[in-house]
C-alpha cells in the first residue's frame, strides 16, 4: 500500500512542482494580463531591447502574460497537488479501516 502512496506522490510531484515554480516565477517576473509590469525584471529586460522582435521568446512570454496562462497553470497544478492529497487520504483511511 505504502509502494502505490509512494508513486502516486511521485507522479504528483513531477508534475505539480514544475508547474507551480515555473508559473509562479514567470508571473513574478512581470508578465501580466494587461502588459508588462512598471519596474518589473521584465520591464528591466524589455528596456534594454527596445522594441520587441516577433516570435521572439519575450514577445512569447508576453503573450501568454498577457492570456493570463501562467494563473491558470499555478491553478491546474493547485488543482493536481490537492487531488493527490485527497486521493492519498482516500487510500490511506480506507486502508485503515479495513
Amino acid at each position: 500500500m505504502q509502494n502505490t502512496i509512494d508513486k502516486i506522490v511521485y507522479a504528483a510531484s513531477l508534475i505539480g512542482i514544475p508547474l507551480v515554480v515555473i508559473g509562479g516565477t514567470i508571473a513574478k517576473i512581470g508578465f501580466t494580463k494587461s502588459g508588462i509590469a512598471a519596474k518589473s525584471i521584465a520591464s528591466y529586460i524589455q528596456s534594454g531591447f527596445g522594441n520587441v522582435a516577433k516570435k521572439s521568446f519575450f514577445a512569447y512570454l508576453q503573450s501568454l502574460g498577457a492570456k493570463a496562462i501562467f494563473y491558470k497553470i499555478l491553478i491546474a497544478s493547485g488543482i493536481i497537488i490537492i487531488s493527490v492529497i485527497l486521493v492519498c487520504g482516500a487510500i490511506v483511511a480506507y486502508s485503515y479501516w479495513k
